[in-house]
């Protein structure tokens, strides 16, 4: 598929000849549009010598097979966590990533690597599927079990400062990032 084959008959006559795959007049050469079965038919022309003659064939275009490959990287409960997916070089279009019942979709021209947040601990079975392209066959990777098990770290800051002397009277600031109610 997408590629060119050259067809070249062979005559001993001097008659001009008439290529067609599927009807379509053609050169010498023709590019395979799609995957399935393409007829090539040649006439030539009848001469003072020779009465016109005709022939076919079948010419089957097939897709290459593709592999796909994914690999899992679980991110603690709120953050992010990766899927990366790995097709046949060469490969192009749609990976549609499914995680524990749900579809995401991955376009292979602008990323092979999908990160979702989420947020409840546990195991999330993961499978993708290649949905193929001009060249390659579609496929499916081996499911991968992605699991979340911690929960957010929450980041504190605690502020004293340096300088402190005994019955000196300080303010200790504590300031958190995960929105917890903090206290001394």
């Amino acid at each position: 598929v997408c590629q060119t084959v050259t067809i070249n008959p062979v005559t001993d006559s001097d008659a001009s000849l008439t290529v067609k795959v599927n009807g379509e007049t053609i050169d010498s050469n023709y590019v395979i549009p799609f995957k399935g079965t393409f007829v090539v038919t040649v006439e030539s022309d009848e001469t003072e010598m020779y009465y016109s003659a005709f022939n076919s064939t079948t010419i089957t275009a097939i897709k290459n097979p593709s592999t796909l490959n994914i690999s899992v990287v679980a991110g603690k409960s709120g953050e992010k966590s990766k899927v990366n997916v790995n097709v046949t070089e060469g490969a192009t279009g749609i990976v549609i990533v499914n995680v524990n019942g749900t579809d995401y979709s991955i376009d292979l021209s602008k990323t092979d690597v999908l990160e979702l947040t989420l947020h409840d601990c546990g195991e999330y079975k993961v499978i993708a599927n290649y949905l193929g392209d001009d060249k390659f066959d579609e496929s499916q990777s081996n499911p991968q079990i992605l699991i979340v098990n911690d929960k957010l770290a929450a980041n504190i800051d605690v502020e004293i400062p340096v300088d402190i002397k005994v019955g000196d009277e300080i303010l200790v600031n504590i300031t958190s990032d995960s929105g917890a109610k903090l206290i001394v």
